[in-house]
């Protein structure tokens, strides 16, 4: 079976849902105080290695995640629209490795 080929405004639309699921997740931390900064990366221990998954969802300050958009938004649209076979290998490949990455060099703190 064939992938169908996402359309630019198709694209456009994904990324900006996952950068509103990003501002909603950071929005209930800062409503209901919780504290997420465990799910982040914390460089060579084992609890750590959960962030790996987690920690691109999660965001250290509001300028952090603002900051983040409007490049994941360009990114994210280009990688959607101009990659549609590689796509979703592309993006879990750059998830997966830069939370590796930093597990394995960051120093030790959150990520």
């Amino acid at each position: 079976m064939s992938e169908q080929l996402p359309s630019l405004n198709h694209s456009i639309r994904a990324a900006a849902v996952f950068i509103a699921a990003l501002w909603i997740i950071k929005l209930c931390e800062l409503l209901f105080s919780l504290d997420l900064h465990a799910y982040g990366v914390y460089p060579r221990t084992v609890d750590g290695l959960v962030g790996i998954i987690t920690a691109p969802a999660i965001h250290g300050s509001l300028g952090h995640l603002a900051g983040n958009s409007a490049p994941l938004a360009l990114l994210g649209t280009i990688l959607l629209f101009g990659y549609p076979k590689s796509r979703w290998w592309t993006l879990a490949i750059i998830w997966l490795l830069s939370g590796a990455g930093v597990w394995l060099g960051g120093r030790e703190s959150y990520h």
